[in-house]
């Protein structure tokens, strides 16, 4: 009894290319590029038990309802809907791109220096939210390998990058 959701639909295209390059000046380099494009479509089918009804504004419910029995003096009871949704499913779509660059630099045989760029965009819209955009997500990456015995056995390593969280989808519905 109650609120239930009743099936939810994610439907995700994706398409990705990466790529390696080696280039032996300097050092040896290996330079990795590539991009991904993702649209998620997501809909979300909310419920409440009970048979759909007509609202005072004359509007048909998609669901039932949640109903409070309240005792009144001149009536005895008065029903108070306190919830019920007008739209069964939420739809949201999601745009999201990203772009990266990254060079392996291997200097002799005991250090590694990886930098890196990654650029991400996403767009989301749906029933609560409209064109939610972030944009300009300029994510920088550093890592430092040094293998103190020159034999591939130890590493000594750190790293530093800024991540983005992707916003999820079922937050505009």
């Amino acid at each position: 009894l109650g609120f239930y959701e009743a099936g939810n639909r994610s439907d995700s295209t994706q398409l990705q290319a990466k790529a390696t390059n080696i280039v032996a000046a300097h050092g040896e380099h290996q330079i990795r590029y590539g991009f991904d494009y993702e649209n998620l479509d997501f809909s979300q089918l909310q419920q409440y038990s009970g048979p759909t009804f007509t609202t005072p504004a004359g509007q048909q419910t998609a669901t039932g309802a949640v109903v409070d029995i309240l005792p009144d003096p001149a009536f005895g009871q008065i029903y108070h809907v306190s919830r019920a949704s007008l739209t069964a499913e939420r739809a949201t779509t999601q745009h999201y791109a990203a772009l990266f660059v990254e060079d392996e630099w291997k200097i002799g045989n005991s250090l590694t220096i990886r930098p890196g760029i990654r650029y991400e965009q996403e767009t989301l819209s749906g029933s609560l939210v409209q064109g939610f955009s972030l944009k300009n997500n300029w994510a920088p990456r550093i890592g430092v390998v040094w293998d103190p015995s020159r034999s591939g056995q130890g590493k000594v390593f750190a790293n530093y990058g800024r991540y983005y969280a992707r916003v999820p989808n079922d937050l505009a519905a």
